[in-house]
């Protein structure tokens, strides 16, 4: 068994005998206080936006042109160290709004 405790986060790769398959699970444990919100950055280039993060977030969606927009990916996990490039695909992409599982739960740091 793994010592996991409160305000852990584990990512665990399987490795099957063809090779990686690349479904990684999450795991993250709240203590009683709100989650502290990730830090998420957005680098534009023309229609394409990457995201990056200081801290784990999950659930990461974005939001524009009042809700119109369609983006090539949404509702995605983003790790610090791997950022994710999106490109929106119908709508515009000026006002970007990126939200988590975190805003949901009301995180405000701590």
């Amino acid at each position: 068994a793994l010592p996991i405790s409160l305000g852990d986060f584990a990512v665990i790769s399987l490795t099957t005998p063809q090779g990686v398959a690349r479904t990684d699970w999450q795991a993250r444990l709240f203590s009683e206080k709100p989650p502290v919100p990730a830090k998420i950055a957005i680098a534009r280039d023309g229609a394409r936006l990457t995201l990056s993060t200081d801290r784990p977030a999950f659930y990461v969606w974005l939001q524009a042109d009042g809700g119109q927009a369609i983006f090539s990916d949404n509702a995605f996990t983003l790790l610090p160290g791997a950022p994710r490039t999106v490109t929106c695909e119908r709508g515009a992409a000026a006002d970007v709004t990126v939200l988590s599982l975190c805003d949901t739960l009301g995180g405000t740091g701590d």
